[in-house]
């Protein structure tokens, strides 16, 4: 028998243990939220903990004797300053519920506004960062662990809400890819994990909060389009009015898992690539997502490297858009070979940048060479699944009248550096539209206007879903897009 004291903030509890058990292991089955995206294999190198005074990995760490735990826990109160109220006080909230990152969105249902929005880690990092890790969790040790940590979530929100204005939440409309959404609705996703891939449901779910233990009346979620392609996607692409015209066009949204939308000669084709949490910032070693701080441009001017922050804040990381403008750069200096490797020596400037094998740019921030290793398979995956789409409906690039960049990493993103480096294989006079997180919209619009998710409803039906993984196609793209072939050079 031993203790082990944590300390959270001004949170203290005393645990009698029996047996050893890993840290991270430990606080996850506690209740307590630590960064661990890399779901406890001791890569991303985020979940640090004081333990006795020394800072170590929770998930490198066994307790097995008496031990003190510090988490530092940053203060949450919510920016509400500049917050106006209607007299009807009727809200509702809306909920981007990715892999990675919450987004909530406030609004006014009486002056049909958005009054309120702000985003958060998804807490569930802590079972890993991907929806594989997720389905493995809610599947071989907790399904109801693993949706408690997202009500609890979702409910801290509101509770720091409603604590400092006044108000009540009609309703809760979300949006998030067909796991999650299984996940929060307390549906094991297990035949998500396996061959056929099948969900156990698509369709659009009405239902009291209460039935989840949510501080909210009504739950609407999106419907899905198939196992890979969910309600996130019909949210966005209720967002953008998708099915308005008739002509081909294209719509990706890149983050954890790139989903893929076709219209074709009026056909709806979909399909979705596992990208993998680099353009999200995670398994990047000073990644992070679209967060204050983040460094979210990278550029040169006057021969000087340039940065700029989310909220102008000290860079104390990487997001996507900041992740690709680096590579951009660098390959584009010849400081990153058409491979991806680091080159050993150049005459380059920025080369007084390289220190123990990582690009600096800043004297905390830096970029390794595993970083480009996951971006080259997140972009190769891409940029394969928008090829393979366009073939399976047989039409080419140049027919495309628009093409839509989704999620928050493609509201950042530089189109030119993307474009350079192959991630969006398209020509560059092709029309493509930065449209941010459509999720988030969708949810948005579809309080306001319950019967645009309907809408979404009848038309996902109709969508055509390709199937990457039997494709000889797709993975001989991969192949071939995993290098820097098309970057064009400044020197």
């Amino acid at each position: 028998m031993f203790k082990v004291k944590v300390i959270s903030d001004d949170f203290k509890r005393t645990y009698c243990l029996k047996e050893p058990i890993n840290g991270l292991e430990f606080l996850i089955k506690e209740g307590y939220y630590i960064d661990a995206s890399c779901g406890g294999k001791g890569t991303c190198k985020k979940c640090n903990f004081l333990i006795d005074g020394q800072t170590k990995l929770s998930c490198q760490t066994i307790l097995d004797r008496d031990v003190t735990i510090e988490l530092i826990v940053e203060a949450e109160k919510l920016n509400l300053n500049n917050l106006k109220l209607s007299e009807s006080k009727k809200y509702a909230l809306g909920l981007d519920l990715g892999t990675t990152t919450l987004a909530f969105y406030l609004i006014d249902l009486a002056a049909k506004e958005v009054v309120f929005k702000a985003s958060e880690l998804n807490k569930q990092a802590v079972y890993g960062s991907d929806i594989i890790s997720r389905i493995d969790y809610a599947t071989n040790k907790s399904l109801a662990q693993i949706q408690q940590t997202i009500i609890d979530q979702v409910n801290h929100f509101i509770s720091k809400l409603i604590e400092q204005v006044k108000i009540k939440i009609e309703k809760l409309v979300v949006a998030g890819n067909t796991v999650m959404s299984h996940i929060f609705l307390n549906v094991n996703p297990e035949p998500l994990g396996r061959i056929p891939f099948k969900p156990v449901f698509l369709e659009k779910k009405e239902l009291a909060g209460s039935s989840l233990g949510l501080a909210v009346k009504d739950v609407v979620v999106y419907p899905g389009i198939a196992s890979f392609v969910g309600g996130d996607i019909v949210a966005g692409l209720v967002a953008v009015d998708f099915f308005s015209e008739p002509t081909n066009k294209l719509f990706v949204d890149i983050g954890t898992n790139g989903e893929i939308v076709l219209l074709a000669n009026k056909k709806l084709y979909s399909t979705s690539t596992a990208a993998g949490p680099a353009f999200e910032g995670a398994k990047i070693e000073m990644g992070l997502g679209g967060v204050k701080g983040a460094i979210s441009k990278v550029f040169l001017e006057n021969n000087q490297l340039k940065l700029k922050t989310i909220g102008n804040q000290e860079a104390i990381g990487l997001c996507g858009s900041g992740l690709t403008d680096t590579i951009s750069l660098l390959v584009k200096a010849q400081l990153i070979d058409e491979t991806g490797a680091f080159v050993k020596e150049s005459s380059n400037p920025l080369f007084t940048k390289f220190k123990d094998n990582k690009f600096y740019l800043t004297d905390k921030v830096y970029l390794s060479q595993r970083d480009v290793r996951e971006f080259q398979l997140a972009k190769s995956a891409i940029a394969s699944g928008i090829q393979t789409i366009l073939k399976e409906a047989k039409i080419s690039i140049s027919s495309l009248a628009e093409v839509y960049i989704a999620g928050g990493f493609g509201f950042y993103l530089n189109k030119e550096n993307a474009l350079d480096l192959g991630l969006l294989p398209f020509a560059k006079t092709t029309k493509i539209i930065n449209v941010g997180n459509t999720s988030g919209q969708g949810t948005i619009l579809g309080a306001l206007d319950p019967n645009l998710i309907t809408e979404g409803e009848k038309l996902a039906q109709e969508v055509m879903v390709v199937e990457l993984a039997k494709s000889k196609f797709f993975n001989q793209q991969f192949i071939e897009n995993m290098g820097f072939w098309g970057a064009e050079n400044d020197n």
